[in-house]
């Protein structure tokens, strides 16, 4: 199985998923500072979880030098039929477990896509480190591994 983009993908996307271009209206409280934001956020983290503390479907993959990456799955790859998928690489400082990453993937299932969260080495559903190498800037090294699992999956 061949991974491609199509040209015009982004158009697509944009068609079925609206939220990346609606217009942002922060928290009147945000506005008032980093201290004010951090309670706001305290207070409402709670409601942020989207009614799942993790991710349907966590698969844990070993890579050729010992280490463990995840994969987040929202829907059980297996039996979602969708040909569609689309991988959420948070970042460095968030993971699958993220409430606004897991309102992502929501949103991305709503709109008919496969959505699975990819955790860097020692983040998220990752767990531990398993090798001496953990999660940073140099993590696209790993990501053929799971594009092409990703590919044999979907």
């Amino acid at each position: 199985r061949r991974l491609r983009v199509d040209e015009g993908l982004m158009p697509r996307i944009l068609d079925r998923c609206s939220f990346p271009v609606e217009r942002y209206w922060p928290h009147p409280l945000v506005a008032l500072g980093g201290f004010a934001s951090t309670i706001h956020l305290g207070l409402m983290l709670p409601t942020y979880s989207c009614g799942v503390t993790t991710v349907p479907y966590v698969e844990q993959m070993v890579l050729d030098d010992g280490g463990t990456v995840a994969l987040s799955w929202w829907r059980c790859p297996a039996t979602a039929r969708r040909r569609d998928v689309a991988i959420v690489f948070p970042g460095l400082n968030n993971s699958s477990e993220t409430g606004f990453v897991r309102a992502t993937m929501r949103r991305l299932d709503a709109a008919g896509f496969l959505a699975v969260c990819y955790d860097g080495r020692g983040t998220g559903a990752a767990g531990a480190l398993t090798s001496a190498r953990p999660h940073s800037a140099d993590a696209w090294r790993d990501f053929d591994a799971v594009l092409w699992h990703v590919a044999r999956e979907a």
